[in-house]
């Protein structure tokens, strides 16, 4: 009988347990809204670290949620990241994004695996 961990290492290809990193990023762009989408438009979505898969309640978690709930129960470590989503609205500034990115990239240090759910309808200037 195979050990719990090695499940779901073995699909990314590794034969011991993981640290594993889930991170929410995302808004919706209209390019044609006259104000842009700043920083402080971006709800924070910091789940607690090791708290439980069905903590984040966000309507595009399902992701993050499904990788952190199949990690914990195959005994990996689940590492959160810090995200956000804004509701849709104009343009995203160049330093609302850089500022998330810059968050989430340093949260990703040695980390095996990455599940990052990121709505793709998002301009950036």
């Amino acid at each position: 009988m195979r050990k719990a961990p090695i499940a779901f290492a073995r699909i990314l290809g590794f034969n011991r347990a993981m640290r594993i990193f889930t991170a929410i990023l995302g808004t919706e762009t209209n390019t044609f809204a006259p104000l842009p989408t700043g920083l402080a438009q971006f709800e924070k979505i910091e789940p607690t670290p090791g708290g439980p898969p069905d903590e984040i309640k966000h309507p595009f978690a399902g992701v993050v949620r499904a990788a952190r709930e199949r990690a914990l129960r195959d005994g990996h470590e689940v590492l959160v990241g810090r995200g956000g989503f804004a509701t849709p609205g104009g343009v995203t500034t160049r330093h609302a994004y850089e500022t998330l990115r810059d968050n989430l990239l340093a949260d990703l240090k040695g980390v095996a695996a990455r599940s990052i759910s990121s709505r793709s309808a998002c301009t950036a200037r």
